[in-house]
Parts: C-alpha cells; sequence; structure tokens
C-alpha cells in the first residue's frame, strides 16, 4: 500500500497540546524554536543495531516512497542506546507537528484517501488534550546507586586506570531510583524541564512496558543541514551551587580543559574521517545552564557531495559511543565502563532525534533525562574522569546533574541525595 503524506497549518496553541501528546505517547524534539512532535501510529522500521545498516537503508526507503502533497519533508525519529550493539527504536509516526517561528504545520502520512480523516481527527485530539498534572509529587523512596562516598571510590578506582595509562579520559555514571507516591505524568515532567533549562532540547521516546524517557539535554551530538554537518560537544563542569560562583573560571581549570581537548581532539578526528573542511577552534567557550556551566566546542564540516558522499546516518554511526560520555581511547574506557559500573546505561548517554526525506537530521545526547513508569523513576548521570580529577569533586558534580531532574520530576525532593 502506497503511503503518502498532506500537510495543513494549525494554531501555535495546538502546538503545546502536541508535545504534550507526544510526551506521554509518542516521540518529542523540541526546543526553544522549533518541535518536532510525533504521535498516532508509531510504525517501527526494524532496527538491532546501527552497525547493521539494515534499519537506516529500510527508513530512507520508506520515506522516499511516501508521495507528498507538498514540499514539506516527513521524519523518523532513531533512538540508540549507549551499547553500539544493543537494540534501538526507529519510528515513523503516522501525525507529526513541526512548528517554528513562523509556522506550525500538523502532517498525516497514510493512504491517501484516509488523510483528510486523519488530519480531521488529529486536530480534534490535539483540542482535547488534557494539560499536564503539576499538583506536587511525594517521594515514598529514593535510593542511589551507588552513593555519592561510593561513587568517590568508583573514581578512584578509575584514577589508577589512568596513572597505569590504560585510558586517558573515561566518563562514569551513577543512578537514582525514585518511588513517587502516585505516578508520574511524562508532560508534567518534560514541561518543567522546558521551564527549568529553556536552552536545552526537550526529548521523549517510548521505553518497553509502557515506560517514558523524558529529559532535556542540553548537547548537540550531531546536525545536518544541506551538507553542514555540525556537532556542539561538552566536557568539563562546574556546579553552580551559589550566585558568587563563576562559570568562566572553567576557562582557568586545567583539569576541565584537559577533559575538554582530549573529547573534542578524538571527536573531531571521527567526523574529520568523513567530513571535509573541517572547522575545529582553537579553544572552548562556556555554556552555561541553571545548576550548571560546561566547556562546549562547535566543530562543523561539510558532507562530500558526488562519488564517495557521505550519508547522514554514516556520520552519526561514526561518531558513536562519543567520547563526550565513554572515553579516551574508546575501546579500553568502555570496557572500564563496563567493569566499575556493571549495571547497563541502556538509553543513557546514547542519542536520539530525527532525520528526513531531504537528508537533514538532528540528534542529541540522551542525557538529563529520567526514565518514568508508572510511579517509578531511573535518574542517571554521569563525570569524565581525567588524571587531575578528585574523586570527592566528581561526586559533587554528579549530585548538581542528578539534582536538576530530580526537581523536574518531584520538585523539592533533590535535598534527600547525600553529599560527598
Amino acid at each position: 500500500m502506497s503511503l503518502h503524506a498532506r500537510s495543513i497549518a494549525i494554531h501555535p496553541s495546538l502546538v503545546g497540546a502536541a508535545e504534550r501528546l507526544a510526551a506521554r505517547t509518542g516521540v518529542l524534539h523540541s526546543s526553544a524554536e522549533t518541535t518536532f512532535a510525533g504521535f498516532g501510529t508509531l510504525t517501527p522500521i526494524s532496527l538491532s543495531s546501527l552497525h547493521e545498516h539494515r534499519a537506516p537503508s529500510a527508513a530512507h526507503e520508506l520515506l522516499s516512497s511516501i508521495m507528498g502533497d507538498d514540499e514539506r519533508p516527513v521524519r523518523c525519529h532513531l533512538a540508540l542506546p549507549f551499547d553500539p550493539c544493543a537494540p534501538g527504536s526507529c519510528v515513523l509516526p503516522s501525525l507529526q507537528v513541526t512548528a517554528g517561528p513562523d509556522h506550525a504545520l500538523l502532517t498525516a502520512i497514510g493512504p491517501p484517501g484516509e488523510l483528510d480523516q486523519l488530519l480531521n481527527a488529529a486536530v480534534h485530539q490535539l483540542e482535547h488534550v488534557e494539560g499536564a498534572d503539576r499538583r506536587p509529587v511525594m517521594v515514598a523512596s529514593l535510593r542511589e546507586v551507588p552513593t555519592a562516598e561510593d561513587y568517590a571510590a568508583m573514581v578512584s578506582k578509575a584514577l589508577g586506570a589512568i596513572e597505569a595509562h590504560t585510558v586517558s579520559k573515561v566518563v562514569l555514571a551513577r543512578s537514582i531510583e525514585l518511588r513517587a507516591e502516585r505516578s508520574l505524568d511524562p508532560a508534567a515532567v518534560s514541561e518543567r524541564m522546558a521551564e527549568r533549562e529553556p536552552a536545552c532540547v526537550r526529548y521523549a521516546v517510548p521505553l518497553e512496558e509502557h515506560g517514558r524517557l523524558v529529559g532535556a539535554s542540553p548537547e548537540l551530538l550531531l546536525s545536518i543541514t544541506g551538507s553542514m554537518a555540525r556537532s556542539h560537544p561538552l566536557a568539563g563542569t562546574l556546579p553552580i551551587d551559589a550566585a558568587d560562583d563563576d562559570p568562566s573560571s572553567l576557562l582557568r581549570s586545567a583539569k576541565d580543559l584537559d577533559e575538554h581537548r582530549l573529547m573534542v581532539e578524538e571527536l573531531a578526528a571521527m567526523m574529520g574521517a568523513l567530513l571535509v573542511d573541517m572547522d575545529v577552534p582553537d579553544g572552548p567557550s562556556v555554556v552555561t545552564l541553571r545548576s550548571v556551566a560546561h566547556l562546549g566546542t562547535l566543530l562543523s564540516g561539510r558532507l562530500p557531495l558526488g562519488p564517495g558522499s557521505v550519508e547522514p546516518l554514516d556520520l552519526l554511526q561514526a561518531m558513536l559511543p562519543t567520547p563526550a560520555v565513554g572515553g579516551v581511547p574508546q575501546a579500553p574506557s568502555l570496557s572500564l565502563i563496563a567493569e566499575l559500573e556493571g549495571a547497563r546505561r541502556d538509553y543513557f548517554a546514547g542519542c536520539l532525534g530525527w532525520f528526513d526525506q531531504a537528508g537533514d537530521a538532528e540528534f542529541v545526547l540522551a542525557i538529563r533525562g529520567a526514565a518514568l513508569r508508572d510511579t517509578h523513576s531511573i535518574i542517571r548521570a554521569g563525570a569524565g574522569i581525567v588524571a587531575d580529577s578528585d574523586p570527592r569533586g566528581e561526586a559533587a558534580e554528579t549530585r548538581s546533574k542528578l539534582a536538576s531532574v530530580i526537581e523536574t520530576v518531584a520538585p523539592a525532593s533533590s535535598s534527600m541525595l547525600s553529599r560527598p
């Protein structure tokens, strides 16, 4: 059966409703400037591993076969876990809302004779989406895995591997397991994330057993517009706990500059193997969020055209797992992460985003998020460990990152976290 796409303009007030609906049941990729909300039927495209190439090829074939009534491209959503060999998710939403400063469009994808009915039903659905449940959330239990003290001990073990020259940098994570006294509304969590970190990209994807992964990522892994590719990796962090904390001090921190340099060199080499006209700035700038500040460097290059051309998802594959959340060198750092952390990261530190018929794409790192399932939530955060790292300082960094997310899941409960 051939698929067609048709788009209509919708009132901007319905964009927020689409975001709430996508946060609860679909896929969401939204910043302060642009929104992509996919809902309706999420047609899966077989994907066992990005390295097998089958899913990207199948997705591109499916996208190219869709006949459109206008030139607006249709998007697929791709979510990949941290482990490159673990299965991910690639879906085509039958209903898509895309919005920017000067437009808000609803697109329906389906058999040509059903598009008007799909659009009318979708508008009606958006007009009746329930508001976010912003009632106070009481926490029944909260468990840290590991505690701040045990995490500091884990960092000390990583420093031993660095001293032995096994790795130069490794990112170690820990988690919070939180149970609330009532069901958590993914739309409410997403809205609080937008209010707390408006400069971040909000995301939402389905998990197994009716769970949802909801987050607000500060880190652009890859965007492609036309032939231009960009990445804005972050490494080097300063918790902002008081009004007199100076984010610019990161530019004078030898430890943070070294952590950032190792990550940029590795990622620039990964990108440079496939791109031309690479631009790598001489030094980083400071990216300031509500609870932390980071060092960031904007990397850019062009996809080569003609013979030997590079597909967007080929570039994405070459960049994963990114050293921003893995380490340097890649293989021994991934082995060290598995040894010290024990539990699988699943989608934490993986990537999420969209790609379209035109070849454009945008992916962010799946960090600063919460895996929600009814009353339960799992929140993870990591820190980059280098030779000059202080175990207690790295534990404090993860505490700041965890607290930022906890405040969006169950406001006023971050005080329950232990201190290193």
